[in-house]
């Protein structure tokens, strides 16, 4: 009986023990997906200095397509963000709208397939056709979607949707009006980052020893954990 009360007991507190490295995050995971979404929402809010495709983050964007001030920059917000994040793209005119969407065997939707084809995922580049321009001339990124619409964060444009703006705003496109949508996280890199992000992350946390998080500070729960069963 004795022994059968401690089994009990030591189920219980390897069950806590667990519960403690989950809640406190050593095994959870920052996916590459995720990390891009928070780039490019964390951008919400930009705003160009004059109205002229300027200001310091602004030409930020501009500059990673060799570009400075003036030029049109909702692509260039684009490869900003896949840079931040560390996804090599591979796009080689990334200032030009139409170039997210060159490589077919990234392109996830185009206007001749059904929608149900797809459903769409955090960080998808989507673009819009002008038959002005008779090309597209507007890309942003996929945040969300529902039923009927996609909801987006884009560069370059204002609170009515214009594809010249005057900064970076979250907005509401009805399906039908996105002509092709292309995708530049892969499986295989999702992987291997959470990987990475993972092994990081536990090292770092044995190191520092600060607060539950660490598994230093979790040593500490576990020990004060151990203590109470000993004494009950």
């Amino acid at each position: 009986m004795v022994l059968s009360g401690r089994k009990a007991k030591i189920k219980i507190f390897l069950t806590l023990i667990l519960g403690l490295l989950f809640i406190n995050g050593v095994y959870s995971s920052n996916g590459l997906r995720d990390s891009l979404k928070e780039s490019f929402t964390a951008e919400i809010g930009v705003r160009e200095l004059t109205g002229n495709n300027d200001g310091e983050k602004v030409e930020g964007y501009l500059n990673t397509c060799n570009l400075g001030e003036g030029y049109a920059w909702c692509a260039a917000f684009v490869n900003w963000n896949f840079i931040q994040v560390g996804i090599e793209t591979g796009v080689k005119s990334p200032a030009w709208s139409p170039s997210w969407f060159t490589d077919t065997s990234k392109v996830v939707y185009n206007r001749d397939w059904t929608r149900d084809e797809i459903k769409s995922k955090a960080g998808q580049v989507f673009g819009l056709y002008f038959t002005s321009k008779g090309r597209v001339a507007h890309v942003g990124f996929i945040e969300y979607e529902n039923r009927q619409n996609y909801y987006t964060v884009e560069g370059n444009t204002n609170a009515a949707g214009s594809r010249e703006g005057d900064g970076v705003y979250r907005k509401i496109r009805p399906k039908q009006t996105v002509y092709i949508i292309s995708d530049y996280v892969r499986e295989q890199q999702e992987k291997e980052y959470e990987k990475e992000w993972r092994k990081s992350t536990i090292y770092q946390q044995s190191l520092t020893g600060t607060g539950g998080t660490s598994l230093v500070g979790k040593w500490g729960e576990i020990q004060n954990i151990w203590s109470w069963f000993i004494q009950n």
